[in-house]
């Protein structure tokens, strides 16, 4: 596969996008993003030369390897966690239903990682994915917008390169990317650990608590008058992380 770094762009996301009309699996990556977006078009913030701004590109040949797309989405929350203990060699990192990771600083779990998947469709056939991965490693300070949710490695006093983070990281999304639909499923959710715990949702004031997980991605949820519910990664919920 083919990686083009570069000093400056408006998205990697964007950039692997146009690469894969002509490649057929690609690696963009970055010092700094003017136009870096999470879930529902936030935009992601970040020192320039400090983080890791990632975007891995896939052109799907016949159809996707994963029945469900959103496994993907597992990859690369896998991917990254799995980065993250192997540099600092600590646990003190959790995903976060359903992109997220979080870091335990001594007080509180703040935001350290999002993962952004963008598929490309002909129809109703998916003929592209990208996956989209920022991490804060040497980042030294935030906007005051976010400086109460989010973290660094830095900031938490782990002084990691951004070339070797690089190189474990895409060594660990060809590993997981290589792994079959059950086993992606059954080491995200072991991850996730969601299931029985309460959570509330942005549009509710209700708690809910999580029946299961779903072969799909969706959580199964059910609140104190027996109102049951499903949702997706398309929608925010909140909820402890221990």
């Amino acid at each position: 596969m083919k990686r083009y770094h570069y000093n400056f762009l408006g998205s990697t996301n964007d950039y692997a996008k146009e690469l894969l009309r002509k490649e057929q699996v690609v690696i963009v990556t970055a010092d700094s993003q003017s136009n870096g977006r999470g879930r529902k078009e936030r935009i992601w913030e970040g020192e320039v030369g400090s983080n890791i701004y990632l975007s891995y590109g896939i052109n799907h040949i016949k159809v996707p390897k994963y029945q469900t797309l959103i496994l993907f989405q597992a990859v690369g929350c896998l991917a990254v966690i799995d980065t993250l203990e192997y540099l600092t060699k600590s646990t003190i990192f959790k995903l976060k239903y359903p992109n997220d990771v979080h870091a335990f600083d001594g007080n509180y779990f703040r935001k350290i990682s999002g993962i952004l998947i963008e598929h490309s469709f002909s129809g109703n056939t998916c003929k592209s994915t990208i996956i989209g991965i920022g991490v804060n490693v040497n980042q030294s300070k935030f906007s005051n917008e976010i400086a109460e949710i989010a973290t660094s490695l830095k900031i938490l006093g782990f002084q990691i390169e951004l070339s070797k983070f690089y190189d474990v990281l895409i060594e660990k999304l060809d590993y997981y990317l290589d792994l079959d639909n059950s086993k992606i499923f059954e080491l995200w959710k072991n991850r996730l650990n969601i299931v029985d715990k309460m959570v509330k949702i942005s549009d509710s004031n209700d708690e809910w608590r999580v029946m299961d997980f779903m072969n799909d991605g969706r959580i199964k949820l059910v609140n104190e008058n027996n109102v049951e519910r499903i949702i997706d990664d398309g929608d925010t919920i909140r909820y402890k992380l221990d």
